[in-house]
């Protein structure tokens, strides 16, 4: 089980968040991907899940294939920086949106998607369904 030491990730509703837990776990995720790309990353967290994923990487144990590109100390930083994210999300009133939220925008991104910071008071199910471009 992921149990981030860092705060809670905000959650795109208020109340409690059943998806608390995976959602920690993606925000620290969204850390490793957005860093200069760790080539199999992707597919190694679409391949175990992104909590057995985020669980491997916190306990130390990188994959030997994402090893070169991915070393422990910035798996470590990764962390850290997903504790400031929280804070800093509590603070200004971001939340983290995932795949796994009825309100996940299909075109937000592929199947590599970890997760999204949003902003802001607009209903999050007229978002999800707004076309782009």
């Amino acid at each position: 089980m992921f149990t981030p030491t860092r705060p809670s990730i905000p959650a795109p509703t208020s109340g409690p968040d059943p998806l608390a837990e995976l959602r920690a776990a993606r925000a620290f995720l969204m850390r490793l991907v957005d860093q200069p790309a760790a080539p199999g990353l992707e597919q190694f967290i679409a391949r175990a899940g992104a909590l057995a994923a985020a669980e491997q990487l916190d306990r130390g144990e990188v994959p030997e294939a994402l090893a070169a590109h991915l070393p422990l100390a910035r798996v470590r930083a990764a962390a850290a920086a997903a504790a400031v994210d929280g804070e800093a999300a509590t603070r200004c009133g971001a939340r983290l949106l995932i795949p796994e939220d009825p309100w996940w925008p299909t075109r937000a991104g592929g199947a590599g998607a970890v997760g999204l910071w949003v902003r802001g008071h607009a209903a999050l199910e007229i978002l999800s369904a707004a076309p782009y471009g």
